[in-house]
Parts: structure tokens; C-alpha cells; sequence
């Protein structure tokens, strides 16, 4: 089951063994674990912030739809 999550378009899987992998489409390699949901959500807003930190401006792709999400 995937479910998407936030303004971000992240997505959440969990898995058989009962932990949670998410991740961002809109940013490549940008993917995060937890154990719990809540974790998984944790890790996700921190390693959003850590992708972002070096950018001058978020990676857009030509006709996308951009909001601003407070992580």
C-alpha cells in the first residue's frame, strides 16, 4: 500500500516487517526509515531540510505545481 503524504508528494510504504519507508519523487534520493509512522515522518521533514540546505532553489521540474510546506 502506498499513501501519499504532505504537500511534498511524499510517500509512504509500509512494509511486511511493520517499519515505514518513505520518500520524495520530487527530490531524487531523497528517502528516509522509521520504525514507527512517527519516526518515519521525523526522518522524512529532517532529511527533506538536509536535501534541501545545499540548493540555492528546491529542484522544479517544468509544469509542476510548487506550495510551500513548513517542515
Amino acid at each position: 500500500m502506498e499513501v501519499i503524504i504532505w504537500g511534498t508528494g511524499s510517500w509512504l510504504e509500509p512494509s511486511e516487517e511493520g517499519d515505514y519507508t518513505v520518500y520524495v519523487p520530487a527530490l531524487p534520493g531523497c528517502i528516509s526509515e522509521g520504525d514507527t509512522l512517527e519516526q518515519a515522518l521525523q526522518n522524512i521533514r529532517e532529511a527533506i531540510v538536509l536535501y534541501l540546505e545545499p540548493l540555492q532553489e528546491p529542484p522544479v521540474q517544468e509544469g509542476q505545481l510548487v506550495y510551500e510546506v513548513a517542515v
